[in-house]
């Protein structure tokens, strides 16, 4: 009797005995990363046999070796001899009729170690849960003939890291275990999810967000703020069908989650020019040179001085005789008002600002404001979809992020979580004269878990995506992806996964995925939950979509726009400008 066998008979939660470790006629024995064990029958029984992917421990002479199961063969010696099988066939004769095959068929499973449990314990003693969260490295295989025993789920909640009060987001594949992320564990430092299309990594997002609105305010949430290039995210704002509202049981929930989602449409979004400097316009406009950067320099300084830009504030109000602040035409006024600048630098300067002005995003002052974006426990949707042009995104995604991060850095507002679609068009790995946000999205992936500001990069072509903003991302969730080249950028990325696993991603059904990282202690793969609001949209077929366009119904477009949020700025602003042009 060996210490395991000791340890469980008093567990409330006894280990059940799987196999034995074996010892391969090839000299494939026990090594210290790896061995293999037969299965027995407790561990073939009907509908509830072994599966890949489990986990499982056995004695040894440093403690309870603990381990994953990462292969399964079937060996059977009367089917070696393929000339044999053959023969058989051809005479339409069958051979388990005449031998015994079938008592000759033998269930090897492949093992990787993970890691041991030290103990020194004597036979009276129980194997405590808690003691699974102290894993050492292995220093000495495992012996043949040990009984190797599949692991409770009581243990593997502590030999994971699942924290029963984080995040549910799925349940671990091959087992009746629900996966809850350690909210701390999974954003203090930054996330990738990656998936091809259809793979269903926006389902995934919006089930995260989910369990971070379900929070109570004790627990402590930081502010979410999620740019949503394709509007697939306004399902989590639109009002419920009265039929869904009586078949959902979670009616409660579901509108605890909506209280807490704000939606700006892209129409209604500001730059406020007075939060500019010379190098941003540059930025936006490459073409402006060191000289007219000269003179753009002093025409901000002097519209600063000449319009108090009122500092934005939830109880002020507009009057008469306040100065509103400036826009680019105020910038180009004095440009055309000073004399002294050389006419040919002041035209083309004029003419970059006026292009810039023509993109219709630029303002006396931003909208949203910083305490509209971002409320502690709360999510704002940006919504771009309504926005055609790739340039007007990128510049408004390099600046709401640039103000977010410098306001956070100057601890002006609460900790935040950054949720980015299509990350590759926003931090390429090449082409980045273009990608405009991808400054600044890479300072905050470098420095951004000093102030606790976190990047969620969501991404269909890892492949594309900044190897600096993606290697700084230590946790990572991976669903389906099949292109042999984002399989190689996601392997060389990431130093956690192995050649097994990446060979599973390619045939991973859609909702499952690898989660590893610094979430979890170990990698696993789960299936994740069904979320709770219902999107009519990615429920509809192609056929019912062609229906609905022809019958046009409007009224679900005018409830999308009621569900947006318009900024009392954004109003203001648009009543001084049409007061102005009367």
């Amino acid at each position: 009797m060996n210490r395991v066998i000791s340890a469980i008979s008093k567990s409330t939660n006894p280990l059940r005995s799987i196999g034995v470790v074996i010892s391969n006629s090839d000299g494939n024995s026990p090594q210290i990363l790896h061995y293999s064990f037969i299965l027995t029958q407790d561990g073939l029984q009907k509908k509830n046999f072994v599966l890949h992917g489990q986990y499982c421990i056995v004695d040894s002479l440093e403690g309870f070796v603990l381990g994953v199961i990462e292969q399964i063969r079937v060996d059977n010696q009367y089917f070696t001899n393929h000339q044999t099988v053959k023969s058989f066939d051809i005479a339409q004769v069958d051979l388990q009729a005449f031998f015994p095959s079938d008592q000759w068929e033998c269930h090897i499973a492949e093992v990787k170690v993970l890691g041991v449990i030290k103990s020194d314990v004597i036979f009276s003693e129980d194997i405590l849960p808690d003691s699974f969260e102290r894993i050492d490295k292995v220093g000495f295989p495992v012996k043949p003939g040990n009984r190797v025993y599949l692991m409770h789920e009581s243990y593997l909640q502590h030999f994971l890291g699942v924290n029963e009060t984080g995040l549910n987001i799925g349940h671990l594949k091959n087992y009746q275990m629900d996966v809850h992320l350690d909210v701390n564990r999974l954003f203090n430092k930054h996330l990738a999810i990656l998936a091809q299309s259809g793979a269903g990594k926006s389902y995934l997002l919006s089930v995260l967000v989910e369990e971070l609105l379900l929070r109570s305010n004790e627990q402590g949430t930081p502010a979410m703020v999620l740019i949503d290039v394709h509007g697939e995210y306004r399902f989590l704002k639109a009002k419920l069908a009265d039929d869904l509202k009586e078949s959902l049981s979670l009616n409660e929930s579901i509108r605890s989650v909506q209280n807490k989602i704000q939606l700006f449409n892209a129409s209604f979004l500001q730059i406020g020019v007075p939060d500019l400097n010379a190098y941003d316009f540059q930025r936006y406009q490459p073409g402006i040179s060191v000289p007219q950067l000269r003179e753009l320099r002093k025409a901000i300084t002097f519209c600063k001085k000449k319009y108090i830009y009122r500092r934005e504030s939830t109880t002020d109000t507009l009057s008469d005789d306040m100065p509103k602040g400036y826009d680019i035409s105020d910038i180009i006024e004095v440009l055309v008002e000073d004399v002294d600048i050389n006419s040919k630098t002041r035209d083309t300067l004029i003419g970059w600002l006026e292009d810039l002005n023509h993109l219709g995003i630029f303002a006396k002052y931003k909208s949203p404001g910083l305490d509209e974006l971002v409320r502690v426990g709360e999510l704002s949707i940006i919504d771009l979809s309504s926005m055609i042009s790739m340039r007007k995104k990128q510049i408004l995604v390099h600046y709401f992020s640039s103000t977010l991060f410098q306001a956070r850095r100057n601890n002006f507002i609460s900790p935040f979580i950054l949720f980015l679609e299509e990350a590759h068009n926003f931090l390429p790995e090449t082409g980045s004269k273009s990608a405009v946000a991808k400054s600044i999205l890479e300072t905050i992936a470098r420095e951004g878990r000093k102030f606790y500001a976190q990047l969620v990069l969501v991404s269909q072509r890892p492949v594309h995506l900044s190897t600096t903003a993606l290697s700084q991302c230590n946790t990572q969730i991976i669903m389906r992806v099949t292109n042999p080249y984002d399989l190689n950028h996601i392997k060389s990325t990431s130093e956690a996964i192995t050649k097994e696993a990446l060979g599973m991603i390619s045939t991973l059904p859609t909702g499952n995925a690898l989660v590893m990282g610094a979430a979890l202690n170990f990698p696993i793969f789960l299936a994740v939950r069904k979320r709770l609001l219902p999107n009519r949209q990615n429920e509809e077929c192609l056929s019912s979509v062609s229906k609905r366009f022809i019958k046009k119904d409007l009224q679900h477009a005018l409830e999308d726009l009621k569900s947006t949020r318009i900024t009392d700025h954004f109003i203001a602003e648009k009543l001084v400008k049409s007061s102005t042009n009367e």
